[in-house]
């Protein structure tokens, strides 16, 4: 089985599709919980059938068009475990058979994989990164999400910085048996609002006003000998009307690859419009095949990032095999200030000299770039980018980066050249040969 959930203004729908379509609730306003709990009572449990897609998608804008005959503004989430059966086709100059997943990127919506997990997080982290409605003001920020196999304690703190807090929750998940659930603020009180869905497997825990700043603890107990699948996600959103939070967006340069280049994932950290500096940034990859890996982005300038210090981390991807993969990124920063670059009045460049009829003029020194750090307190981001298509084993072998760092020292009748090896393929692996060599 298979569902799909439309949502417009607090108004929300299920459609459910396999070899055929049906609908499990018209138009439903969301008042309540349990309002949520019976909706989520309708999901099915069981996958069966086959996947036509035309049919619920048919069935699906019947229902958008029960309240003003237009489906113009409405939002389709569309979930699926396996390809589509039916032949989906869409008009590109030629009738082309596409997958559902290329399907989504030329209808010009967005494509997620969760790979095949017991944490439900996964599942919430989609779901929470297609929440944005344009106001930085509003908008729901995830600051942490995780999940283990937990026979007993786990335990962790999550870090509220000065810049959120309103409307913060700490959700539990649990796989089999609710767990006991304890949240203590960097003060020392004890919070228990919570609300728990016996029909979701989820106990929420909301902090009432504005959150205090600072690492926030949770202690979960399942009891038991067998261990069970528990998730944790803590969301708040902008704690003052003046204060711009800290956020983060994460995207791959190309949606699809095809092994004759390499595809490169970027992540912008900024404060409003200012980038913010010094951060640890890494990003993780889930492939629907089990192939999963994890590397640090960089803003130094060099390898994939084009410039250093504007908020932009980056690496690039050079081995993977063929599948589907979904985009995690997590962010760091245990400094109390954070370091945002001045504002600058031109974008030009600071070129130190020039050649004049082959003589070397040097213009007068760069001025000295004077950091305002602000202090928001240590903080944590995690986002889920779009999942891109690879669509057979990269293994190319990729030229080493550029050299950014090249020095020359004169040594008696030598000239010492020096610099940095900037990897194997572009910034990854370790390049052979030496690393410096006289001339």
């Amino acid at each position: 089985m298979h569902s799909m959930i439309g949502y417009k203004n607090n108004i929300l729908w299920l459609v459910m599709f396999s070899t055929n379509a049906k609908v499990l609730s018209t138009l439903t306003l969301i008042d309540g919980q349990a309002t949520r709990d019976r909706l989520i009572n309708m999901l099915p449990t069981i996958a069966a059938g086959s996947t036509y897609i035309c049919k619920g998608l048919r069935e699906a804008l019947k229902v958008l068009q029960n309240d003003d005959d237009k489906t113009i503004g409405d939002e389709i989430i569309f979930l699926t475990d396996g390809e589509a059966t039916d032949n989906v086709r869409v008009f590109t100059g030629s009738n082309v058979a596409l997958d559902f997943d290329y399907f989504s990127f030329t209808a010009g919506g967005k494509f997620y994989v969760v790979p095949d997990s017991e944490y439900s997080h996964k599942f919430v982290d989609v779901f929470s990164s297609t929440m944005f409605d344009g106001n930085s003001m509003t908008q729901p920020i995830q600051l942490e999400s995780t999940g283990k196999e937990v026979a007993g304690w786990f335990n962790g703190t999550v870090t509220i910085d000065r810049t959120v807090g309103k409307k913060t929750t700490f959700t539990v998940t649990y796989e089999t048996s609710a767990p006991t659930v304890r949240l203590q603020s960097p003060n020392g009180s004890v919070y228990d609002q919570r609300i728990t869905s016996n029909i979701a497997n989820t106990i929420t825990l909301t902090v009432p006003g504005t959150a205090e700043p600072g690492d926030w603890k949770y202690t979960i107990f399942s009891e038991g000998t067998a261990a069970q699948a528990i998730s944790l996600i803590a969301i708040s959103q902008a704690a003052h009307e003046d204060v711009y939070p800290v956020t983060v967006t994460a995207r791959m340069n190309q949606q699809t690859g095809d092994g004759t280049k390499p595809l490169l994932m970027l992540a912008e950290v900024t404060q409003h419009y200012n980038p913010v500096l010094g951060a640890s940034v890494w990003a993780t990859l889930e492939s629907d095949k089990g192939q999963s890996i994890r590397l640090q982005l960089l803003d130094i300038g060099a390898g994939a990032d084009s410039f250093k210090g504007d908020g932009t981390y980056s690496r690039y991807l050079t081995k993977l095999l063929q599948g589907k993969y979904s985009l995690k990124v997590r962010v760091e920063q245990k400094q109390t200030e954070v370091q945002l670059p001045p504002y600058r009045h031109s974008g030009a460049l600071y070129i130190p000299g020039y050649i004049d009829d082959g003589e070397v003029k040097l213009n007068p020194p760069e001025p000295p770039v004077n950091l305002q750090p602000v202090d928001v307190g240590s903080f944590t981001r995690t986002v889920t980018g779009q999942s891109f298509v690879v669509k057979k084993d990269v293994s190319i072998n990729f030229p080493p980066n550029k050299i950014t760092d090249l020095i020359a020292k004169l040594q008696e009748d030598t000239v010492l050249l020096g610099w940095t090896a900037p990897g194997d393929d572009y910034d990854l692996g370790r390049v052979s040969g030496p690393t410096g060599s006289k001339v």
